[in-house]
């Protein structure tokens, strides 16, 4: 008489089909969650807050290169060029932000970076920008008060109030608009008055 084995047949097509199924339902379930979190995080950038022309900004708790941290105040206008070294749209960026700091002088432009500390350093000691780059010292600040969810971003702040605001790589258009908003916030440069003999 021949040794029984483990299963009969119909045993172990029972057991295939069990595991094929919770299979089926595992990988059924595994796609529900991604297509659920994929919602999420959709529903989430829709309903995040944009920074608005308008809105009041606080002072800018900054982590600087050499790790101290100070507020930033924004009495006078300051253009803040939003960026992350990893992020190819900002490097594009890069020469667009330079002809802005030409023109409107390398003392009002700040460089906020996304990027951790050493990295940030790294790059701002490659670009040449390591006296005007800071980090946001608090992430609720960066995500609650300036709304900084997508980069690059070109913010002009002019007495703790957004002027003008603009995402992405600089046309020609944007840069106009942020000139001709410049122009409005910045004081017109003070003339010496000529001496007569």
């Amino acid at each position: 008489m021949a040794s029984k084995g483990w299963f009969s047949f119909w045993e172990s097509k029972i057991l295939l089909v069990f595991i094929v199924a919770s299979l089926g339902l595992n990988v059924a379930y595994y796609l529900k969650v991604q297509d659920l979190s994929q919602a999420l995080r959709n529903r989430t950038l829709q309903e995040t807050p944009i920074l608005q022309v308008g809105d009041w900004v606080p002072d800018l708790r900054a982590r600087h290169l050499d790790e101290t941290v100070s507020s930033i105040g924004f009495a006078q206008p300051t253009m803040l060029m939003v960026f992350s070294k990893d992020c190819q749209v900002c490097q594009a960026n890069f020469s667009n932000w330079t002809d802005l700091e030409n023109q409107i002088g390398a003392e009002n432009v700040l460089y906020v970076a996304t990027n951790p500390l050493q990295a940030t350093r790294d790059y701002a000691r490659q670009r040449r920008i390591e006296d005007r780059t800071v980090l946001f010292a608090e992430l609720s600040q960066r995500d609650r008060a300036y709304h900084i969810h997508r980069v690059p971003q070109t913010i002009l702040i002019d007495g703790s109030q957004v002027k003008a605001i603009e995402t992405g790589v600089l046309s020609a258009e944007k840069k106009e608009r942020l000139m001709e908003a410049w122009s409005k916030a910045a004081p017109a440069p003070q003339q010496t008055a000529s001496q007569d003999g």
